[in-house]
């Protein structure tokens, strides 16, 4: 399998409105995007009557994303943030990268973290918890 780095600059991040015909709307003010990698759980199945460790691969965790935001207390998507985050509610985001050509990713993710350190830098990240759908983009 083949892995080709791809550019963060350019990148775009869409929250969901979560209707049945659901809406993306863009958010603004993204810094910098890190999209940490998937990990499997592995369960330890050994017994004493053996010399060497069995295990069984267990739980797929598709990782998070991270985002740098500069907050904006006016923007209506920015305050959408923090009310999905206090409901704990999956919502459904898309990611497009700008080195996928016409691809992107709809992802359904629980906010896990929004800190806000400072009213200029605010972390936002992203738990997935479902498997990532790659779609194409109409040009």
């Amino acid at each position: 399998m083949t892995v080709n780095p791809v550019a963060g600059k350019g990148a775009q991040l869409k929250i969901g409105n979560g209707a049945s015909t659901e809406v993306f709307t863009a958010l603004g003010r993204l810094e910098n995007v890190n999209i940490a990698g998937l990990s499997r759980q592995i369960i330890n199945l050994t017994t004493h009557d053996i010399d060497y460790i069995q295990k069984l691969a267990s739980f797929r965790d598709n990782g998070a994303i991270t985002f740098g935001v500069a907050l904006d207390s006016a923007d209506t998507q920015h305050l959408l943030l923090f009310t999905k985050f206090f409901s704990a509610a999956k919502t459904n985001f898309q990611l497009i990268l700008p080195d996928t050509g016409d691809l992107a990713f709809n992802i359904t993710a629980i906010i896990q973290n929004v800190a806000i350190p400072d009213a200029k830098s605010n972390t936002l990240m992203l738990n997935v918890s479902l498997d990532c759908e790659v779609f194409e983009i109409d040009s």
